[in-house]
């Protein structure tokens, strides 16, 4: 199989031209047979790909001679920046996307398979080809676009936005049933997790006896181990910090306060400072680790506790620079304000469902389990080759932690 490597310094050299960042080298590994990654030896081409708008809508094509491709989307963050500059480096290039950034920020261009999402542009297009001439260290030139782009995706509304949203803030043995079926096809990262829930108050030693370590190469056997006092520190900090902030919600309500449906009015406790060796752990242009915290801050998100959310972030941002690639920082950070693709939204909503009593999938309980688990299932394994499932174990985390609290009430 062959590789491509990108690495932590020329994400970050990339990402800020003006900067002069030059950061130690981290190597980010990515295989084409996974991501469709290509290697560009040229930093410069004179075919300089561009997105513009003609009189009936805006269109992407690579060179002034190249056939013009429709933009199907645009994500709420890549309009802010098309809003606010006209060119943007091209970070990386892969078979069916490529990323730039600006002193803006950063944001991805992609064929309509990737789907909608707040980074991206979506284009209608499913030819493998229409990247070849986009180029590492190119420009993309974006004119003539700001009266007429339209942001058609923001992702997840959290119920400070939203008044009439009402968080998922309990689950059943139900959703434990789930996430008892959803069984990671690979050890590798930390899908096993959701199945395998092996990290509460548990001794170190425990991660050589979870599931599939003894298959594990000596990679990801290393990840796993030094990853794992993380993980039960980040697990003991939601048990704790959901289980207390449901105890003064009680508080409030059989008192008759108006905090009563305020959540975040609970004092929250700093999350442990070695939580943040999960940032850039493990392989991918998204690293374990990276999913694992995102799928956390979007289910805190999705339940509503949101001053946990804000202080896992608080942790982890000041760190993003150091510890983990450009690219990877820029998911995170939409994670951290409840934005995420829509392949990931639709996880979120089919995860929440069983639980809401007006949706249509809460009727025959043990065929909603298995459906339920069979379509989780089957859309985090379309999701990278590793972060849907990485992404469903941190969702997992916040979810069995109230699970907890649900059983010990």
């Amino acid at each position: 199989m062959n590789t491509a490597t990108i690495t932590n310094r020329r994400l970050a050299t990339y990402a800020n031209p003006l900067s002069g960042n030059t950061s130690s080298s981290s190597s980010v590994t990515i295989t084409e047979h996974d991501a469709g990654t290509r290697e560009q030896n040229s930093l410069y081409t004179d075919v300089i790909p561009e997105l513009n708008c003609s009189e009936h809508a805006p269109y992407f094509r690579v060179g002034p001679t190249g056939c013009p491709v429709v933009v199907l989307s645009v994500g709420s963050e890549a309009r802010r920046i098309l809003q606010t500059s006209t060119c943007a480096q091209v970070l990386a290039v892969f078979q069916s996307s490529f990323y730039v950034q600006n002193e803006q920020g950063i944001f991805c261009v992609g064929l309509a398979s990737l789907g909608r999402g707040p980074l991206q542009i979506q284009v209608d297009s499913e030819s493998d080809s229409l990247f070849d001439e986009v180029v590492s260290g190119g420009t993309l030139e974006f004119t003539s676009l700001h009266a007429t782009l339209r942001s058609d995706y923001t992702g997840l509304k959290s119920c400070a936005e939203n008044a009439s949203y009402e968080p998922v803030r309990y689950f059943s043995e139900r959703t434990r049933q789930v996430l008892n079926r959803c069984k990671a096809p690979t050890a590798s990262g930390f899908g096993w997790l959701v199945s395998e829930h092996t990290v509460e108050h548990a001794p170190d030693g425990l991660a050589q006896a979870s599931s599939g370590f003894e298959s594990l190469d000596a990679i990801d056997r290393g990840l796993r181990l030094q990853c794992f006092p993380a993980l039960r520190l980040l697990d003991s900090w939601l048990v704790s910090e959901l289980s207390s902030a449901e105890e003064q919600l009680d508080t409030d309500a059989e008192s008759g306060s108006e905090k009563a449906n305020e959540v975040e009015q609970h004092i929250t406790e700093h999350p442990p400072l070695e939580i943040r060796m999960l940032l850039g752990a493990g392989p991918g242009l998204t690293p374990s680790g990276d999913d694992l915290l995102a799928g956390v801050l979007l289910m805190l998100h999705r339940t509503g506790y949101l001053s946990q959310a804000q202080a896992l972030w608080h942790l982890l941002e000041p760190s993003l620079v150091q510890r983990t690639n450009v690219i990877s920082g820029a998911h995170l950070r939409q994670a951290a304000h409840a934005q995420c693709a829509e392949p990931m939204m639709r996880v979120l909503d089919q995860l929440t469902a069983l639980e809401m009593p007006d949706s249509p999938v809460a009727g025959n309980a043990n065929k909603d389990i298995h459906s339920t688990a069979q379509h989780v299932c089957a859309s985090v394994s379309s999701i990278g080759s590793l972060s849907g499932w990485d992404t469903l174990a941190g969702m997992s985390l916040v979810m069995r932690a109230l699970l907890q609290q649900n059983v010990s009430n």
